[in-house]
């Protein structure tokens, strides 16, 4: 018993050099080692919540999971990085909005493969079959296609954020998709059949007919792909024909459709062009030497470098905020 009132009362010293020093005793010491870890802990996971918020709001600039004010679709032009020197990344920074880039590399416009061959599955990531599912709100041809190609590995996780969007929120849909159906050679257009989804053009009417009824106010923008040049030769798109014509028979009949089913339609083909004008010095190498168009600007004469990348970004940043 005497114990326990040693343990219970306050216990004070004495100490020459200065005044009584008030002495805790054991069980409360632990209560206040205790009580200082949860204040403790308390600050870490205030500070941790608060980073946490902070972090996802700058990615969610360009990786939105359920709502996005700009969503981005095309082809490897804008998919070919998911970093922050991507174009979806760039133009959230310029347009301080959200920006998700549900992009997917090697996709066209159209449908492919008219022989229905087992061993081809591309085609479920074409714009015409995405629009589908978007408005169907289902998912499983595109989850349910294993792609073989390299590069591909983000897919499966771009799918899985792509289903989650309410295009009912979204206020701007670009739309990047022309370059791999010229350089597949698809027909541009097709005699018989206007909504001919095997067409570049009957694709286009296709998904831009679907998207306007289904969401009458999501505001619907085209864009011409930026110049390329292919062979050895590097000859530019609008020399080289893949098949069906040079790359200016298809941004004719994008730009045309744009004006008769009442979209918006912007240029990136001179987007290099009108650089070089503007600040000839981007085409003088580290050394001072003189550099092709496609060496200043792309990584492999059709994927636009960093530069490059920075330069679209700005010029569909200037349309959406001056219409220029």
């Amino acid at each position: 018993m005497a114990d326990e009132e040693k343990i219970s009362n306050k216990i004070e010293e004495t100490n020459e050099s200065g005044p009584e020093t008030e002495v805790v005793p054991p069980r409360a010491e632990y209560i206040t080692r205790f009580a200082r870890w949860i204040v403790l802990g308390g600050a870490a996971l205030i500070t941790f919540v608060i980073c946490f918020v902070l972090f996802m709001i700058n990615e969610g600039r360009n990786y939105a999971t359920d709502s996005a004010d700009i969503v981005m679709m095309g082809d490897s032009i804008f998919a070919h990085t998911n970093d922050e020197t991507s174009v979806a990344y760039i133009l959230a920074g310029c347009m301080n909005t959200t920006v998700a880039d549900m992009s997917f590399g090697g996709s066209c416009m159209s449908y492919i493969d008219r022989d229905g061959r087992m061993d081809y599955n591309s085609d479920a990531f074409s714009m015409a079959a995405l629009t589908q599912a978007i408005i169907a709100q289902d998912f499983r041809y595109q989850n349910n296609t294993y792609i073989r190609d390299n590069g591909t590995e983000y897919f499966k996780n771009r799918v899985s954020v792509l289903e989650n969007i309410d295009f009912n929120r979204v206020d701007i849909l670009i739309i990047d998709h022309l370059l791999n159906d010229y350089q597949d050679g698809v027909p541009i257009e097709s005699g018989s059949d206007e909504y001919d989804e095997y067409t570049y053009a009957g694709a286009l009417r296709s998904v831009l007919t679907q998207l306007k009824e289904k969401y009458p106010n999501l505001r619907i923008i085209l864009i011409a792909p930026v110049k390329t040049w292919y062979g050895e030769e590097c000859i530019p798109s609008d020399e080289k024909d893949n098949g069906s014509g040079t790359v200016d028979g298809y941004i004719d009949v994008q730009k045309a459709l744009a004006e008769e089913l009442g979209v918006e339609w912007l240029s990136l083909y001179d987007v290099y062009d009108e650089a070089v004008k503007a600040d000839p010095k981007l085409l003088k190498g580290e050394n001072g030497e003189d550099l092709m168009m496609w060496e200043a600007f792309t990584t492999d004469r059709i994927h636009p470098n960093e530069t490059a990348r920075r330069l679209i970004a700005e010029k569909i940043s200037a349309y959406l905020s001056n219409g220029e």
